[in-house]
């Protein structure tokens, strides 16, 4: 059975996650655009993945070529960010 077959088999929503909204969840909580509401969503994402029951985190290997690229770079950002506050 594929891969697709399987998700589609499961009967539940499927996030499919682009390199941008991984690295938004890594970048510092200083910034003035993120609202509690929005990190409360993400950890509620976060939370019915790990269920395996409510939702499925789909990643493609450019998005996880892509991160691994951009990780450092963002975690620097956030760094500056916070012992600027």
């Amino acid at each position: 059975m594929s891969e697709i077959r399987r998700l589609a088999d499961l009967g539940i929503p499927v996030l499919c996650f682009d390199t941008c909204s991984i690295l938004d969840i890594v970048r510092d909580l200083t910034r003035h655009s993120i609202t509690a509401k929005e990190h409360e969503a993400a950890v509620s994402i976060v939370s019915a993945m790990e269920s395996r029951l409510a939702l499925v985190g789909l990643i493609a290997e450019q998005v996880q070529i892509e991160f691994v690229s951009n990780l450092q770079a963002v975690v620097g950002e956030a760094s500056l960010a916070l012992d600027r506050l």
